[in-house]
């Protein structure tokens, strides 16, 4: 029983390490992170769109599910933008290819490239779609996708719909 209960001790601090990656309060820091949209000279910072909800998408453009999470992202945008809601793709993938493949999509999501260093300090998983509530906050994090049922589930309480 004592050899049991230093056991049961590490167990319950590494699931709770690791759940504190998968689950982020809403009582956290806003995030901060700088990209440069395609076609832009000067970086963005997601700072910037505080007041707003904002989609956050770590993709690769190589990666499918990356490409499937972008239409969702894509169709979300052309649903909430204008109450509020601001989509933005970051990869750090070179430019060209990328910001070719956006301009045949059509799409009104921000898309853009973060540095290496920047990218580091994220979540590794791709896709990644992060959504931040009006203060810049993470409020929700899915790794490896979602149905677009329910990110609007996320998002319309965020938007106050």
């Amino acid at each position: 029983m004592a050899v049991l209960l230093p056991i049961v001790a590490v167990v319950v601090i590494l699931g709770a390490l690791f759940l504190r990656d998968k689950l982020t309060l809403a009582d956290s820091e806003p995030m901060e992170m700088s990209f440069t949209v395609y076609g832009e000279q000067v970086p963005r910072s997601l700072s910037q769109f505080q007041g707003r909800v904002v989609a956050l998408q770590l993709w690769k453009p190589s990666c499918e599910a990356c490409m499937e999470q972008f239409y969702i992202l894509t169709e979300l945008q052309k649903e909430a933008g204008s109450e509020g809601l601001i989509s933005v793709a970051v990869s750090d993938d070179p430019e060209e290819g990328l910001a070719q493949a956006v301009r045949d999509s059509g799409s009104p999501v921000l898309t853009g490239q973060v540095s290496k260093s920047e990218l580091e300090l994220l979540p590794k998983q791709r896709p990644c779609l992060i959504l931040l509530d009006r203060e810049g906050r993470v409020a929700r994090r899915y790794e490896n996708g979602v149905s677009l049922g329910k990110l609007r589930d996320h998002v319309d309480p965020l938007l106050g719909r």
